[in-house]
């Protein structure tokens, strides 16, 4: 028994209107810049994905992203180099059927897009060493990323836990 009818696997094209402002500036006698953006954008049948069992189907929602980002570079004396980057996002769809397989009970509310973090940081340090021939950078990483959805399904077995990754 399919969970889904041929019409309602089959989706339209996406249509996207989108709306963003950003800055761009240059601090500190040139070693500091400064990137600041924030978007809105509307979709109109956004193709979006739902998995209910073993059956993973695609179909259209209306939705809008909403986020904001800073990126900052600074270089200061003696060849050490910083990046900060900051990312605030909101996702919606409109409801989704959301079916339990085993209790037959539909659930329609509105979702989150998938693999969207709220939040998330990257920073990075670099050194660089001048040597006769060349240079020798060192190079730290680390980026925090926010819990986010893996799929449609709003159960806490389809969240990823927000982790950190030190490089």
């Amino acid at each position: 028994t399919a969970f889904y009818t041929v019409d309602q696997v089959i989706f339209d094209d996406e249509e996207l209107t989108s709306f963003e402002v950003g800055l761009k500036s240059t601090l500190a006698d040139g070693r500091a810049r400064l990137n600041l953006s924030v978007y809105d954008y509307q979709y109109d049948d956004i193709q979006v994905f739902n998995q209910n069992g073993p059956f993973t189907v695609t179909f259209n929602r209306d939705g809008e992203v909403r986020g904001a980002e800073l990126e900052l570079q600074a270089r200061f004396d003696g060849g050490l180099d910083a990046r900060l980057g900051v990312s605030l996002l909101d996702t919606e769809i409109d409801p989704v059927d959301n079916l339990n397989i085993i209790t037959g009970e539909i659930t329609s509310t509105k979702q989150e897009l998938p693999n969207s973090p709220e939040f998330s940081v990257v920073g990075q340090l670099s050194k660089e060493w001048a040597l006769q021939q060349g240079s020798v950078f060192l190079t730290g990483t680390g980026r925090w990323i926010d819990e986010r959805k893996l799929n449609l399904i709003d159960h806490p077995g389809t969240r990823a836990d927000a982790y950190s990754v030190f490089d």
